[in-house]
């Protein structure tokens, strides 16, 4: 084995790379029991982690960026009740459902997460999933990997109770004064198969026909900016989806004056035939497919 390792070794590192590219497909990576009979978005790639990846450390150290780039990670939001455990980083105490992944990932490393580009949000209970154990696996994905494209399971959809909340002054703070261009934005989209809830049509029909001239674009556009320098962030939801007819008139006002402001942001962020679907209200779909969230993140400064 030694002399068929040092073999390889010996090889121009652009053989040895067009080896990789050939024996590392895109794999799954489920780090515990899902349970979801429902998934709708049926995959072709297997869970296994290529043989290459257990020759030797050298060639482990090679291959292994390549793989965590192709993987795609299976998830799903905590159980809020067995999330029984806190860890605090810094001064910030994090979430129960936060810290169950932290927990879970923690013989990872960071730097290989970090290349995960894709991810599956599942969903591994029968009841309704904690708005927050939702958002903080969302927060996690931001801050813990590169993800840009997500794909949902239709329970998730149909099961998540609640929303974060809309700050005008902080939302203005974080996306409008700092004077960000579209170079210092990066765009998460969340994909499904499934149907929008009828709740959501009613809504987005009742605030059109509003004397607010409120619009509503199709897909719920989550806000997140960093707080701190451990890379803690606050998300927030387009208030859009957040306001109902029996709000008092200052949220509805804040509303209309956040509204302006988010699609001029999205303008910066969205170009070309994206930004007029954005406008025109039409979904962005890929094969049967459609974007059901985005989430814009405001990376700092330096783009990191």
């Amino acid at each position: 084995m030694h002399n068929l390792e040092t073999t390889f070794l010996s090889l121009p590192s652009e053989v040895r790379s067009l080896i990789y590219d050939y024996v590392i497909p895109p794999s799954r990576l489920t780090p515990f029991p899902l349970g979801d009979t429902e998934w709708s978005m049926k995959t072709n790639e297997a869970r296994v982690v290529p043989s290459i990846l257990f020759t030797c450390r050298e060639i482990y150290n090679e291959a292994v960026p390549l793989f965590y780039s192709r993987a795609i990670l299976e998830v799903a939001p905590a159980q809020a009740g067995n999330n029984w455990f806190s860890i605090r980083l810094g001064s910030q105490p994090n979430s129960h459902s936060y810290s169950h992944l932290l927990n879970t990932f923690r013989f990872c490393k960071a730097d290989h997460l970090k290349l995960i580009r894709r991810a599956h949000i599942f969903s591994n209970q029968s009841y309704i999933i904690d708005g927050e154990c939702y958002e903080s696996l969302l927060q996690w994905l931001i801050k813990h990997t590169s993800t840009e494209k997500i794909e949902l399971s239709a329970r998730p959809m149909t099961r998540i109770r609640g929303k974060v909340g809309f700050d005008l002054p902080s939302w203005r703070s974080a996306f409008v004064d700092r004077h960000f261009s579209a170079q210092n934005f990066r765009t998460i989209r969340l994909w499904t198969k499934a149907k929008r809830l009828p709740w959501e049509y009613e809504h987005m029909m009742r605030l059109k026909c509003s004397a607010t001239d409120g619009t509503l674009v199709p897909m719920q556009i989550y806000f997140w900016s960093p707080t701190d320098e451990t890379g803690n962030g606050i998300m927030m939801l387009d208030p859009r989806w957040l306001t109902r007819t029996h709000d008092d008139e200052e949220k509805i006002a804040a509303m209309n004056e956040a509204a302006p402001l988010i699609d001029e942001l999205m303008g910066r962020v969205l170009e070309g035939r994206e930004l007029k679907d954005y406008r025109d209200n039409s979904r962005h779909v890929e094969g049967d497919a459609w974007v059901y969230q985005m989430i814009v993140v405001a990376n700092d400064g330096d783009g990191g």
